[in-house]
């Protein structure tokens, strides 16, 4: 058996080195409902008498997350656990130093979907290796593609795939073709075998194949495609322990503007350059004739097949193949000047037409192997002040010597994407799919027309998807709701001839129809788990966006918290195996997910006194009707309903040391006056008093005036948040950021000196019991000289005059025992704004009274921009 054999599947490659044997490989691939995961399956024998290391090298799907990894040795199996990175390398690092057996799965620094994997096989020792990733498969053109990419002669002999396919709707068109060879060597027939039963299906593909064998060492694609059959035209919900995914109705690819420049300069040269002509014939053969496009090619000059842009007609195609087929110049990387021209030849159409085309529908993609000749700074200066962001940029990084980091920050500067492509694999046809993904994408006007019922609490977009998808969150307390049927309204605002407004019904307990012989392939939480891998790609790119030190710590926090909860290997994770040595070593030494999983019963102070903060875990914070929850101690957090009647004024944090005072407006929804009434935080006012300084946030407007108190004259600076495009202010010592932008709500980071605030604005949905409100997150706080609402639940220390939990066993009732007051509790949890984890925490049981005791009194003020009565001393 040879030395070296390598593996890829639906882009993972994997090498495996060093003086091993590979004894056996099988791929698993189960599709349910647009939702994919894959199993690999190595055994490998060390047949010396010493430690082999066994290297991976994993490429995956820009979409995908690697999500299980696993040793068995001598029938024992060793599951990997998810840490955060860098705790999870210095163990691994310890490990070997030990000579144990352990796997670590990490991301590489300059592309974040290419994965390593470094484990040390004992002497004489067969180890069986299983590693599993997900992800969300994308419709390109109609059709949804699951590839599986062959390289390894030897190793082709032992593989054996399986795919398994379970739809909502009928699987139609499902098509096998045959092995695209690598390097333009042609294609040969897979050999597979097909089942298709009405929504389900099964390939199977053995490598023991005399045809399949030799070609097979030069490396191949195998691929499954299939088609779905429409039973609604409204489109389809599928609902699952608590999330939701909806499928739109169908909506054709609209006409684009496209530009394409080329990178052909001398590091280009033979089959990088062979592969981008080979993968331009194709995209250019699928354009539509309403498409308008232009091509060129870059190297010290620019040179263009046009200098206009013309209609994708069949003669114009076969002009522009042509001209791709041409003569390369073969010199330096000259990227600014093919962007400047490209920004031209778009700006020149919009003035031929007289008219701004929008922005998703103007897309320049640029493919370039190189690093640029001028500095990655003057040239992203040059590109954001010439593009204003008007036209899409998307990048493309074509092997290993192409300036990551640069492409990667002109696409997100300019609303496009970046991909990593490698040249030694499928590159012609990652490239191809690559840019139907773009061509397809849903406008995000469309996304922005879709009206959810009250039971939705949260919505993600999946970007770039040639169907219209999103995936969303229901409340966590459905039980005031009745099965439904609950109605998601898609008004498409003649996007679609058939309709203008299309609506899809669905019901809490709506289940999946999954065929019994397919039920030992179910993908467990497959619905919760796709929000969740679309809830790390949002925070990941807005984490990137962000230059505030603090605001991307913590969005980095709540990227490590979600990929804990779901065991998933992202940039900010890793998976960590170790065989233990005698036993001396725990499998369980991986570090739990800060935030406990909704399956836990018990506050993490029951079961973890010891446990450590997380950042990501806010000091303060209330959301929805309203919900405040604030943390006591390290072990203890206390959460409580706010109780009262709609539109009180309460003071909501005065801080001695920073001079800041903010209050809050408690507004009901209209519907009932009662003290059991549903309230929420609709305005805020922050008031700063050493500079005279007042803000106001509500869900329509910030503002903010630097008058004197006495003066109630008009606000110096109006930001509406629904005509805003900008993203970032500053006015004096107060910096206002938005991250997010949406329709049904706005994220706010406020920086107030060196402190950080956190307003996120939800927008209603147009229920009886609910109403525009304000979400609010305090992540930390230095200062301890603090009143007010969120001031009397201070962070202490754990000493025995502070914050305890105890049990009164006679009554099974039990106390927080706080500031001298006893407080009867129960143990619950609440929803974070910003995490699909639960918070464990202690319900403060009855009124308010029990909680603040006579302090409450002083907390509810008679205006907004009133100062209370404690502190009013302070400042006059």
């Amino acid at each position: 058996m040879n030395a070296l054999a390598q593996l890829v599947v639906t882009g993972m490659w994997i090498a495996l080195t060093g003086a091993v044997q590979t004894k056996g490989f099988s791929v698993v691939s189960v599709v349910q409902n647009h939702f994919a995961e894959t199993t690999m399956r190595s055994e490998v024998l060390n047949d010396k008498n010493t430690t082999q290391q066994v290297k991976f090298h994993i490429m995956l799907p820009n979409e995908a997350f690697i999500s299980g990894f696993r040793i068995t040795i001598d029938g024992k199996t060793y599951e990997a656990a998810v840490e955060e990175k860098a705790a999870a390398k210095k163990k691994f690092q310890k490990a070997r130093e030990r000579g144990q057996t352990a796997g670590l799965v990490e991301t590489r620094e300059k592309a974040e979907k290419i994965f390593s994997t470094d484990v040390n096989v004992g002497a004489y020792t067969t180890v069986t290796f299983e590693l599993v990733y997900q992800q969300i498969l994308r419709s390109v053109g109609g059709r949804y593609t699951e590839k599986i990419i062959l390289f390894g002669d030897s190793l082709s002999e032992l593989l054996m795939v399986d795919v398994y396919i379970q739809e909502r709707n009928t699987i139609i068109n499902l098509d096998v073709p045959p092995i695209l060879l690598n390097g333009g060597g042609g294609s040969i027939d897979a050999g597979s075998t097909t089942h298709v039963h009405g929504n389900t299906a099964r390939v199977s593909f053995a490598g023991n194949n005399a045809l399949t064998n030799p070609a097979l060492a030069r490396g191949g694609v195998f691929s499954v495609s299939y088609e779905l059959e429409k039973r609604h035209t409204s489109g389809d919900v599928i609902v699952d322990n608590g999330y939701f995914m909806y499928f739109g109705p169908d909506i054709p690819i609209r006409p684009r503007r496209l530009i394409f420049c080329l990178d052909d300069s001398g590091s280009m040269v033979g089959h990088k350059m062979w592969q981008v002509k080979e993968a331009m014939y194709n995209i250019l053969d699928k354009l539509l004739p309403e498409d308008k496009i232009g091509v060129m090619k870059f190297s010290t000059s620019t040179r263009s097949w046009d200098d206009s842009m013309r209609d994708a007609s069949q003669d114009n195609i076969r002009s522009a193949k042509s001209f791709v087929r041409g003569p390369d110049e073969q010199d330096s990387t000259a990227i600014w000047k093919a962007l400047h021209q490209a920004i031209q030849i778009m700006s020149a159409e919009d003035d031929r037409l007289n008219q701004e085309r929008n922005t998703e529908d103007s897309l320049i993609i640029l493919l370039s192997d190189g690093r640029g000749n001028l500095s990655p700074e003057i040239l992203l200066n040059n590109v954001n002040k010439m593009n204003r962001k008007r036209y899409t940029v998307h990048t493309i990084s074509f092997g290993n010597g192409a300036d990551d980091q640069m492409l990667k920050q002109i696409a997100r500067d300019n609303h496009g994407r970046w991909k990593k492509i490698l040249s030694d694999l499928d590159a012609a046809l990652q490239i191809e799919n690559y840019v139907d993904e773009l061509r397809s994408g849903i406008n995000s006007s469309l996304v922005d027309s879709i009206k959810y019922p009250e039971v939705v609490e949260e919505v993600l977009h999946v970007k770039n998807n040639g169907e219209l998808l999103t995936i969303g969150r229901l409340r966590d307390d459905l039980s005031s709701y009745q099965e439904g049927p609950h109605e998601i309204v898609f008004d498409s605002d003649g996007a679609l001839p058939q309709s203008t407004t299309i609506t899809t019904s669905f019901y809490l307990d709506q289940a999946n129809d999954i065929r019994e012989k397919m039920e030992s392939k179910r993908i467990d939480r497959f619905v919760q788990k796709a929000f969740a891998m679309t809830k790390i790609e949002k925070i990941l790119d807005d984490m990137h966006s962000t230059k505030d030190p603090e605001e991307k710590a913590l969005l980095k926090q709540k990227a490590i918290n979600i990929s804990l909860e779901f065991h998933l290997v992202t940039p900010v994770t890793s998976l960590l195996v170790v065989k233990p040595d005698d036993d001396k070593i725990s499998t369980k030494s991986a570090q739990q997910p800060v935030l406990d999983t909704p399956k836990t019963e018990v506050p993490a102070s029951m079961t973890n006194p010891s446990a450590p903060a997380s950042a990501a875990r806010p000091r303060w914070s209330f959301h929805s009707d309203p919900h405040f929850i604030a943390r006591l101690t390290e072990d203890i957090t206390v959460c409580f309903n706010w109780v009262g009647r709609p539109n009180e004024i309460v003071n909501l944090l005065h801080d001695y040391d920073n001079s800041i005072i903010i209050n809050g407006l408690i507004t009901g929804t209209g519907q009932d006056r009662t003290p059991t009434a549903r309230l929420f935080v609709t305005k805020l006012a922050i008031i700063l008093p050493e500079e005279d300084v007042r803000l106001q946030i509500d869900c329509d407007f910030i503002s903010i005036s630097n008058l004197n108190p006495s003066d109630p004259g008009a606000y110096s600076l109006n930001i509406s948040l629904h005509e805003t495009d900008r993203r970032s202010y500053e006015f004096g010592i107060v910096k206002i950021h938005l991250p997010e932008i949406r329709k049904h709500h706005i994220i706010i980071n406020l920086r107030i000196r060196k402190l950080l605030f956190v307003v996120e604005v939800q927008y209603s949905n147009g229920r009886p019991n609910s109403r525009n409100h304000l979400d609010f997150i305090v992540p930390n706080y230095s200062s301890e000289k603090v009143g007010g609402v969120f001031g009397h639940l201070q962070l202490t220390d754990d000493g025995d005059d502070k914050a305890r939990i105890v049990t009164d066993e006679k009554r099974s009732e039990v106390f927080l025992l706080y500031n001298g007051d006893k407080i009867k509790v129960r143990r619950s949890s609440m929803k974070l704004p910003y995490l699909p984890a639960r918070v464990n925490c202690w319900l403060a049981k009855g009124h308010l009274q029990h909680l603040f005791g006579e302090r409450l009194r002083s907390f509810k003020l008679h205006s907004l921009w009133d100062i209370p009565n404690g502190v009013r001393a302070e400042y006059t």
